[in-house]
């Protein structure tokens, strides 16, 4: 099972980060603000809150935060998260192992990184912007 949390800033703009060039899938693409495996018994949103804090240096709780949503992949699930935090870039502390970089990016910029292939190919990027404001149960 994996977690992904997107952060997303006041002006819509999402943190994204670039992939260390050791790591084994997708070396150096760009990618969503934090991502990983949850652990053996622990729960989904600790694991979300831990992958943040390893990743990127963040401390958010995340209990009142809803999964935005859910999809499946060969080796199992991975559950979303959107946040909408300001956060200073220089505030960040980067896992050096896992992540080299990391920016806010609008719409038309994150659209440019995907068809460039710079960003790790998720099949459900054209609606990624979209859902920051979704409260339906159902993506439209």
């Amino acid at each position: 099972m994996v977690v992904t949390v997107l952060i997303f800033n006041s002006k819509n703009e999402l943190l994204i980060q670039q992939r260390a060039s050791n790591k084994d899938f997708f070396p150096n693409l760009w990618d969503f603000s934090a991502s990983g495996q949850v652990l053996a018994h622990e729960p989904i949103l600790k694991g979300a809150e831990r992958e943040l804090f390893e990743e990127l240096g963040v401390s958010i709780d995340l209990s009142n935060i809803p999964i935005r949503f859910t999809c499946s992949f060969e080796e199992g699930w991975d559950h979303y998260f959107f946040i909408q935090k300001d956060i200073q870039l220089d505030d960040l502390s980067l896992q050096k192992e896992e992540v080299q970089r990391v920016k806010f990016v609008c719409k038309k910029d994150f659209m440019d990184l995907v068809a460039n292939q710079k960003f790790i190919p998720y099949l459900f990027h054209p609606i990624i912007f979209d859902l920051i404001h979704q409260t339906s149960e159902h993506i439209k």
